[in-house]
């Protein structure tokens, strides 16, 4: 699936989800923010962003928690809530099922889309996405026209859609889904080549 098609049905999809209040909804357990390191603080006072090193940024996504860290120099220094795919719970076979990829990726192209204000495209398939796509095809648990997918990135949400991740609404197609002023900092330090881990 190309981007430009992606990002149209995406937001078709999100707007539809959202207005009807059907995405599905985040485990319980993940109730606020509280928990999360350094949320009340902004980026710049955590990092020195005229010096610190853009190479030793790497981004955690923790799918059962339902947040995103950001590492510097092997330590976390930020976690901002998530939301993602329809089906958060299982890892991404297919193009469509609805669910975010897990493993090791890396931010391939950055862009600022103005209906998502950012978007960070990730390495998805890598050699280990095919690999499990083609055991799952090898045992039937795949139907054989049923294709790989792509355009999996970090972004955030339509304009005036923060609710959606207030509400722990996994509304995406297997993307991971920020606020609109929580992309915008993570943006803010990342570059291609940034390591993206999604853990489960």
């Amino acid at each position: 699936m190309s981007l430009r098609i992606y990002l149209t049905s995406a937001l078709v999809l999100s707007l539809a989800i959202v207005l009807s209040g059907a995405a599905v909804r985040r485990p319980q357990a993940i109730q606020s923010n509280a928990g999360l390191l350094n949320y009340d603080k902004p980026i710049s006072a955590l990092l020195n962003t005229r010096r610190f090193d853009r190479t030793q940024i790497q981004l955690r996504v923790e799918k059962t928690r339902f947040v995103l860290t950001v590492d510097y120099r092997g330590r976390p220094l930020k976690s901002y809530p998530i939301v993602l795919g329809t089906d958060p719970v299982n890892p991404k076979l297919r193009e469509d099922d609805g669910c975010t990829p897990e493993g090791d990726f890396k931010i391939v192209e950055i862009r600022s889309p103005h209906k998502w204000g950012k978007f960070m495209l990730l390495s998805y398939p890598t050699a280990e996405s095919h690999r499990r796509f083609e055991e799952a095809k090898a045992a039937s648990k795949l139907p054989l026209h049923a294709t790989i997918g792509g355009a999996i990135g970090i972004h955030g949400v339509p304009k005036g859609c923060d609710s959606a991740i207030d509400a722990h609404q996994n509304w995406t197609l297997g993307c991971i889904s920020l606020k609109t002023a929580d992309i915008a900092e993570v943006y803010s330090i990342c570059r291609r080549g940034t390591p993206v881990h999604i853990l489960h």
